[in-house]
Formats: C-alpha cells, sequence, structure tokens
C-alpha cells in the first residue's frame, strides 16, 4: 500500500520583514490528533553553525514548559498552538523575527508511520523586496523513498 503524500498550504507564506512575527506552516492533511506525538522543528545548518533546535513537542512536554535543549537564539521567542494540535497542526510562530532567522526550517514527526518531514525556507528582510520571492515546502515520504514537491508558489 502507498501512503500519500501530505500537502501543506503555502497560503500565508510570505517574505517578512525583521522584528515582525511570522508563522510556519505544518499540519497533516490526515487531520489525525497530535497531542500524544512528537514532532520537531530544526533550523537547517548555514555557513559554519550546526543544526539548530527551534521548538521540540513531545506528547505535551516542550522547550516553553521545562524541555532543555532549545537554542539560544530562540528561547522566549517560538510557541505552537495548543488547542491545534487535536486538528493535527504543528505550526509555530516566530516572534520578532531577525535577519539571522532566515534559512530553511524542518518540521519532523520521526514516530508517525511513514516518518514526514516538511521544509520550509524563511526569507527575513530589513524591507521588502520588489522582486518576487520563491519559497517552498516539501514533504518527504521514507516509506516511498521519493521526494515530492507539492509548491512552489512566488509572491510579491
Amino acid at each position: 500500500v502507498r501512503n500519500r503524500l501530505t500537502k501543506v498550504s503555502l497560503k500565508d507564506f510570505r517574505q517578512i520583514l525583521s522584528g515582525t512575527d511570522v508563522v510556519l506552516p505544518c499540519s497533516l492533511s490526515t487531520k489525525e490528533n497530535i497531542t500524544s506525538k512528537l514532532f520537531d522543528w530544526r533550523k537547517d545548518a548555514q555557513k559554519d553553525d550546526g543544526l539548530k533546535e527551534v521548538f521540540l513537542y513531545d506528547s505535551g512536554i516542550h522547550y516553553n514548559n521545562g524541555r532543555g535543549g532549545q537554542s539560544e537564539e530562540f528561547k522566549g521567542r517560538v510557541s505552537h498552538f495548543p488547542d491545534e494540535l487535536k486538528h493535527g497542526n504543528a505550526s509555530i510562530i516566530i516572534r520578532n523575527t531577525k535577519i539571522s532567522d532566515s534559512g530553511e526550517y524542518t518540521c519532523y514527526f520521526p514516530r508517525l508511520r511513514p516518518p514526514q518531514t516538511f521544509y520550509i525556507e524563511l526569507v527575513v528582510g530589513e524591507s521588502i523586496s520588489t522582486e518576487p520571492v520563491s519559497l517552498q515546502i516539501i514533504q518527504f515520504n521514507y516509506s516511498d523513498k521519493m521526494s515530492q514537491r507539492l509548491s512552489n508558489d512566488t509572491f510579491f
């Protein structure tokens, strides 16, 4: 049996100004309750820095309620939407964004069968560019050993 790829919408995802808040979307198309699941948000390594721990949720325990391990640069600025977990929504909000927040983020569900990973690129700038910014979200399905681009939209 082939597993379905999970589609993630880019509808509200745009290039943003430094100092504003941004929601990084991550939702299961099954709308499965993830209250008792594990999901992990990370920022991919850039230049000489390593992988950054942005937000980890494991059955109600997370960085904002006592769990250690969050990268220093995200402490006190990242939260999730607890009421949305029952609808399969693992989206997070990063408050007071900085240019250094720009980069590729992953939202990973390691214990789902099959495990699922969403890739999101965030662009934070001092001003809004007049050039179009191409953003995409990709979901990788481990059981099918394939990667499929789900969306590649351009925003102004």
